[in-house]
């Protein structure tokens, strides 16, 4: 178990933004697959994402892809 939160402390936590998640079409291994976006970055004029997507029953996959290859759900 995690450390003891005061109660002011969780009243903050639950009042802060929470990201959006966004689920999209990765484009990945000759295949397309549903995923879901973590986190954006913009480096030397280009997007990526760090997206996580399963490729079958045993493999979760967590990787950093250019835009290009994701697709909105």
């Amino acid at each position: 178990m995690g450390p003891a939160v005061r109660d002011d402390e969780r009243a903050t936590l639950l009042r802060a933004p929470r990201p959006r998640v966004r689920h999209c079409w990765v484009q990945h291994a000759g295949g397309e697959w549903p995923g879901v976006v973590v986190q954006w970055r913009h480096e030397g004029g280009q997007w990526s994402a760090l997206v996580s997507w399963v490729e079958d029953a045993e493999s979760l996959r967590v990787e950093w892809l250019p835009a290009q290859r994701l697709r909105r759900a």
